[in-house]
């Protein structure tokens, strides 16, 4: 059976999920990024900037909660390799629902501003980012495409053209459209309905879910 849960459709929509999600851990949760890794590298380095412990702390979580979440879920994805299919799903799904947690905490808490608090939802969104992280990395399309961060797709660009290789070219210009998409669609939530959260990041995390799904039993009708 053809795996078709990893489609460019879905690449793209992963991508648009981690601009939509670093746009809300930025504007609402302190500043801090749950999907750039390097980004929160640099906070931590910036000592002169205001509540700098607070930002070294909710930086600190999320590349921690990244780092652990990721390990696993590429253990687990290499691990079921005769299965891509239920790789997908399993992955994604968890991450959905990670989302979801951290959308129905946002609602119930009533925009939450205790550190804690506040840095759970940090460790939620990175938990969520890592797992689509694995998703996009083990995908036989696009060649290993990254969604959660494109300074190393902008590279590829570059090498792309400098090479007139164009196999992957137009797929990893619309990952940096759809990440920059997502990261205006997040800010534009956050600043015009706060109480909504990380809404757009659930969404789009159900979204890629349903994908997934789709392609699964897509590929069983016409295989059948």
């Amino acid at each position: 059976m053809t795996d078709k849960t990893r489609s460019p459709w879905l690449l793209l929509v992963l991508s648009f999920g981690a601009g939509a999600t670093d746009a809300f851990a930025f504007l609402a949760l302190g500043g801090i990024f749950t999907a750039n890794m390097t980004g929160n590298l640099v906070l931590v380095g910036l000592v002169g900037r205001d509540d700098y412990l607070a930002t070294l702390v909710g930086a600190a979580v999320s590349i921690a909660v990244f780092f652990v979440v990721l390990l696993v879920g590429f253990r687990y994805a290499h691990t079921t390799t005769r299965s891509p299919v239920r790789s997908t799903r399993m992955l994604l799904g968890v991450a959905a629902g990670v989302q979801v947690a951290s959308l129905a905490a946002w609602w119930i808490l009533h925009s939450p501003t205790d550190p804690i608090v506040v840095d759970g939802l940090v460790a939620l969104s990175a938990a969520a980012m890592a797992l689509q992280t694995v998703v996009a990395r083990t995908s036989a399309v696009g060649g290993g495409l990254s969604t959660t961060f494109v300074t190393g797709t902008m590279v590829n660009v570059v090498d792309d053209l400098a090479r007139g290789d164009t196999e992957y070219l137009a797929l990893r210009i619309g990952a940096i459209a759809a990440l920059v998409a997502g990261s205006f669609a997040g800010a534009v939530s956050i600043f015009a309905a706060p109480q909504h959260g990380p809404i757009v990041s659930a969404v789009t995390g159900c979204i890629a879910l349903g994908l997934a799904v789709f392609g699964v039993r897509r590929s069983k009708r016409w295989t059948s």
